[in-house]
Protein backbone atom coordinates (compact mmCIF):
# COMPACT_ATOMS: atom_id res chain seq x y z
CA UNK A 1 0.00 0.00 0.00
CA UNK A 2 1.51 3.35 -0.83
CA UNK A 3 0.67 6.40 0.76
CA UNK A 4 -0.19 9.70 -0.39
CA UNK A 5 1.83 12.49 0.26
CA UNK A 6 0.17 15.69 2.08
CA UNK A 7 0.46 19.04 0.82
CA UNK A 8 2.97 21.25 2.56
CA UNK A 9 3.60 17.74 4.60
CA UNK A 10 7.05 18.33 5.51
CA UNK A 11 6.33 21.86 7.15
CA UNK A 12 3.36 20.50 8.60
CA UNK A 13 5.94 17.70 10.13
CA UNK A 14 8.11 20.33 11.55
CA UNK A 15 5.35 22.22 13.29
CA UNK A 16 3.59 19.11 14.68
CA UNK A 17 7.19 18.37 15.49
CA UNK A 18 7.14 21.40 18.16
CA UNK A 19 3.52 20.95 19.48
CA UNK A 20 1.54 22.92 17.28
CA UNK A 21 -0.47 22.60 14.51
CA UNK A 22 -1.39 23.54 10.78
CA UNK A 23 -4.32 22.96 8.42
CA UNK A 24 -6.09 24.51 5.38
CA UNK A 25 -8.88 26.14 5.77
CA UNK A 26 -11.67 27.77 3.12
CA UNK A 27 -14.07 28.86 4.67
CA UNK A 28 -13.93 32.92 4.81
CA UNK A 29 -10.56 33.28 3.12
CA UNK A 30 -10.25 34.68 -0.77
CA UNK A 31 -10.55 32.35 -3.00
CA UNK A 32 -8.09 29.24 -2.65
CA UNK A 33 -8.43 29.55 1.20
CA UNK A 34 -5.48 29.56 3.83
CA UNK A 35 -3.30 27.44 5.87
CA UNK A 36 -3.46 28.11 9.03
CA UNK A 37 -0.87 27.53 11.89
CA UNK A 38 -0.94 27.11 15.50
CA UNK A 39 2.63 26.67 17.48
CA UNK A 40 3.79 28.72 21.16
CA UNK A 41 0.14 30.50 21.11
CA UNK A 42 0.27 32.47 17.86
CA UNK A 43 -1.67 31.85 15.25
CA UNK A 44 -0.57 33.03 11.57
CA UNK A 45 -2.83 32.63 8.31
CA UNK A 46 -1.11 32.48 4.62
CA UNK A 47 -3.87 33.29 2.43
CA UNK A 48 -3.82 31.69 -0.98
CA UNK A 49 -2.44 34.60 -3.62
CA UNK A 50 -3.89 33.61 -7.07
CA UNK A 51 -4.47 30.19 -5.88
CA UNK A 52 -0.80 29.74 -4.27
CA UNK A 53 0.55 29.70 -1.29
CA UNK A 54 4.44 31.03 -2.66
CA UNK A 55 5.30 31.62 0.95
CA UNK A 56 5.27 28.14 1.76
CA UNK A 57 6.32 26.87 -1.63
CA UNK A 58 9.24 28.69 -1.23
CA UNK A 59 10.72 26.79 1.48
CA UNK A 60 11.12 24.32 -1.21
CA UNK A 61 14.14 23.81 -3.59
CA UNK A 62 13.09 24.51 -7.44
CA UNK A 63 13.00 22.58 -10.06
CA UNK A 64 13.41 25.10 -12.22
CA UNK A 65 15.02 29.12 -12.35
CA UNK A 66 13.06 31.44 -11.36
CA UNK A 67 9.95 29.46 -9.95
CA UNK A 68 6.70 31.67 -10.79
CA UNK A 69 4.29 28.80 -9.34
CA UNK A 70 3.98 26.49 -6.76
CA UNK A 71 4.45 23.41 -8.77
CA UNK A 72 7.99 24.55 -9.69
CA UNK A 73 9.19 23.47 -6.53
CA UNK A 74 10.28 19.68 -5.64
CA UNK A 75 9.27 18.15 -2.66
CA UNK A 76 12.28 18.75 -1.06
CA UNK A 77 12.70 21.27 1.63
CA UNK A 78 15.53 23.71 1.05
CA UNK A 79 18.71 23.25 3.38
CA UNK A 80 17.75 26.04 5.65
CA UNK A 81 14.11 25.42 5.54
CA UNK A 82 13.01 24.34 9.12
CA UNK A 83 15.25 27.44 10.89
CA UNK A 84 13.31 29.97 8.55
CA UNK A 85 10.27 28.22 8.97
CA UNK A 86 10.23 28.10 12.42
CA UNK A 87 11.39 31.60 12.70
CA UNK A 88 9.13 33.05 10.23
CA UNK A 89 6.08 31.33 12.67
CA UNK A 90 7.81 32.48 15.94
CA UNK A 91 7.38 36.36 14.98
Amino acid sequence: MTSKRRVYEELRIIVENEGGEMYHERRGHASGGAWIVKLEGKRKVFEADGGEYMALARLYVPRRANPTHASHYSKTLIDNAKAEWLNNLRQ
